[in-house]
């Protein structure tokens, strides 16, 4: 009976140990994603209008489609990415660092933790 009643005693340990070292945990929501999911698809879809136009005709328009569909779905992949790593970092299973995630990771942690815990910026 012993030996069954030790592993109890370690996950209590343990679980008192997590809770008393809380760490901020970002978390996006999953409106947040798929929003940013069809706004990257539509952007696709200007980007790929916006080339169907330049081999038409070449003018303003045809070019602003094309780099406002180029530099949206970039920065919206960029976004997605950057939540991806944001918790494959938090859950201890990053594979790579990547130093402008690292840096954006640090400013939104001390950002959470300021204002979960009423302090300093």
């Amino acid at each position: 009976m012993a030996d069954k009643e030790l592993p109890i005693e370690n996950k209590m340990e343990s679980s008192e140990v997590d809770s008393s070292v809380a760490q901020p945990v970002f978390k996006v929501k999953f409106i947040m994603k798929a929003i940013a999911f069809c706004c990257a698809v539509i952007s696709l879809s200007w980007f790929f209008e916006g080339w169907r136009e330049i081999h038409r005709v070449v003018n303003f328009a045809t070019v602003g489609i094309l780099v406002v569909g180029t530099v949206g779905t970039l920065m919206l992949l960029g976004l997605m990415t950057f939540w991806t790593y944001c918790e494959e970092k938090q859950k201890g299973t990053l594979v790579r660092r990547i130093g402008l995630f690292e840096t954006l990771y640090e400013i939104v942690m001390k950002r959470h933790a300021a204002k979960t815990h009423g302090g300093l910026r």
